[in-house]
């Protein structure tokens, strides 16, 4: 719900829209099962609105582990939920992950859950995301088993899409944009912000997510990370330049502020670097994704390592360039005709390159506003139909029961 802002981003805007084709829905959010997790997660979800229950994971289920009194108690109350809901829509945003990106036991809990589903005889319905590389006999082997219990594959993006369908031949995969992009924002408060609590009035602005996921996959440690010293030297760039710069991270961890997994930790590292440059800054409030997007939504500029901040620049009309370690970037950026901007940030770490997209966006800058405030009038339209594809599949499924 809001540890990485691009959950609660998908969250609400998922809510959003199905509540837009149908209101008599209520929907229950799985959330960390540690504690300290729980509660904050808990907090967050009762400022949205929204119920919250402990995920379930193997531990839950596997002797001797399942034998804990708390995880006993998560098991149960999953039992009670399979038996009052309809459907288990899987949120993920990205699945079936192998080598190099990642390993089949970040796949595993949501093999799982399939499984579960079958086995209470309840539909688990994907919604559109990012799958692949299947780069390993494994993560080929859980997402056949998985995908191909579905008539339709929803993908978030091309490539992804093309990756499905050479996967499972006879599966009928659809690119659909992702449905964060609907995720409404204010830019007269998000523009308050940025003047009152920042104190950059009417100052010219570029922000910058940085991002833990590149903090791990790249060399170095703390203020020796390359991630790090890449994005000291971008931001020295920009403010040569003549902007202020904004760190805006978008995962935030209190309870564990580690930059391997804390935006916000690798934000503070890299103004460390910094403290001669008073025109850099950091977003230190723990922030929802929607006042996120509307300061993203003032910004001259935003160039992302973190997926759903590109997703919020795009579809508010700002120019962005893709600092990219998945190919769900490329389908992103490709989506708003952006795709010329898509840097390989864990393979290139030339400055030059990013100093000529830098100098080409800024150039385009009015040009690129139009194309992508048109473009996004139609990504509305492509999502709106997704969603009623979702809901077919699911009254189908719902009455075969």
């Amino acid at each position: 719900m809001q540890g990485n802002k691009g959950g609660p981003a998908l969250a609400l805007s998922l809510v959003k829209q199905i509540s837009k084709f149908n209101q008599d829905v209520e929907f229950i959010f799985t959330v960390p099962s540690n504690e300290e997790g729980y509660k904050y997660e808990k907090f967050w979800g009762d400022k949205y609105g929204f119920k919250v229950l402990k995920a379930i994971g193997g531990k839950n289920i596997l002797p001797p582990f399942c034998f804990n009194p708390d995880r006993k108690k998560i098991f149960n109350e999953w039992v009670d939920l399979f038996k009052t809901t309809d459907a288990l829509l899987e949120m993920s945003a990205i699945c079936y992950v192998g080598p190099p990106i990642s390993n089949a036991k970040s796949s595993i809990s949501r093999h799982m859950l399939y499984w579960l589903s079958k086995f209470y005889k309840k539909p688990m319905i994907p919604w559109t995301q990012s799958y692949g590389p299947f780069s390993s006999f494994l993560i080929k082997l859980m997402a056949k088993i998985d995908l191909s219990n579905n008539s339709v594959v929803f993908c978030r993006g091309e490539n992804c899409r093309r990756a499905v369908q050479e996967l499972l031949p006879n599966i009928q995969a659809i690119a659909f944009p992702d449905v964060a992009t609907v995720l409404p924002y204010d830019k007269d408060e998000g523009r308050e912000y940025i003047d009152k609590t920042l104190g950059l009035n009417g100052k010219s602005i570029v922000t910058i997510s940085p991002s833990a996921v590149l903090y791990k996959r790249t060399d170095g440690i703390e203020s020796k990370n390359c991630h790090v010293l890449y994005t000291q030297k971008l931001c020295n760039y920009l403010t040569d330049l003549g902007h202020d710069v904004i760190l805006l991270p978008h995962s935030t961890y209190p309870n564990t502020p580690i930059p391997t997994r804390c935006d916000h930790k690798v934000c503070q590292i890299v103004k460390s670097g910094l403290l001669e440059n008073n025109k850099v800054h950091i977003i230190d409030d723990d922030l929802s994704p929607i006042e996120l997007k509307s300061i993203i939504a003032n910004a001259t500029i935003h160039i992302g390592a973190r997926y759903h901040s590109v997703v919020a620049a795009l579809s508010s009309g700002i120019p962005a360039i893709s600092l990219s370690w998945h190919g769900k970037y490329l389908d992103l950026m490709t989506t708003y005709n952006m795709n010329e901007f898509v840097l390989d940030a864990v393979n290139n770490d030339s400055m030059n390159e990013l100093w000529l997209l830098i100098e080409k966006l800024l150039s385009n800058k009015e040009s690129l506003e139009h194309e992508l405030i048109e473009i996004q009038s139609k990504i509305a339209n492509q999502v709106d139909l997704n969603t009623k594809m979702w809901l077919d599949i699911y009254s189908e499924k719902k009455n075969e029961l």
